[in-house]
């Protein structure tokens, strides 16, 4: 079901959409004003451009593989219960301003995952999964990169890091150390500022 933008469900409250039909398995649904949705039945999910507040990872995603939340208005993630399929999620702009060092317990599939456009400023330690290849944290409030972080993901390849907050100065000698003889690691532009 791919639904760009419904003005008939609308209410002032958010989309009063109770249930999906159990065959539905693919849902693009953005710009809808939608608050909440169940999404049991679902494998792949764009909800992007909505309403929703909280992004709750609990038994209700635990078929979806593909899950986009970006531009709403998150605030928190919430990992409760594991969601074994997730292997791409994206809550780019949003307003989430910290993460539970949880949630790579909580995604132990997860590759690829964009937090651009949030206001986080720090990344715990145990974060990421460590299936994780892909990761974009662009403009954020991060300003540097610790090695604990990146350390660990042995099949990770795809950085993206940039934005007003952060720059590449000499605290980051572990990353270049770590990565750039990497024959896996997709290089793009690579800039150090002097700041």
């Amino acid at each position: 079901i791919h639904i760009a933008a419904i003005s008939y469900i609308r209410r002032q409250e958010g989309t009063p959409i109770e249930s999906l039909p159990e065959k539905v398995n693919h849902l693009e649904m953005s710009n809808c004003s939608m608050v909440e949705l169940s999404i049991i039945s679902l494998t792949e999910c764009d909800i992007s451009k909505n309403k929703f507040k909280m992004l709750s990872l609990n038994e209700t995603l635990k078929k979806v593989e593909s899950l986009n939340l970006s531009g709403n208005l998150i605030t928190q993630i919430d990992p409760t219960s594991p969601i074994i399929l997730l292997t791409s999620l994206d809550i780019s702009q949003n307003l989430v301003s910290e993460i539970s060092d949880r949630l790579g317990k909580f995604l132990p599939i997860l590759k690829y995952f964009n937090l651009s456009r949030n206001k986080i400023s720090f990344l715990q330690s145990r974060l990421l999964p460590e299936s994780l290849i892909k990761l974009d944290i662009s403009n954020n409030a991060i300003t540097t990169i610790v090695e604990d972080i990146l350390g660990r993901l042995t099949k990770f390849n795809v950085l993206t890091v940039q934005g007003k907050h952060f720059f590449c100065n000499c605290d980051l000698h572990w990353f270049v150390n770590t990565y750039i003889h990497r024959p896996n690691l997709r290089k793009s532009k690579m800039q150090l500022s002097t700041r």
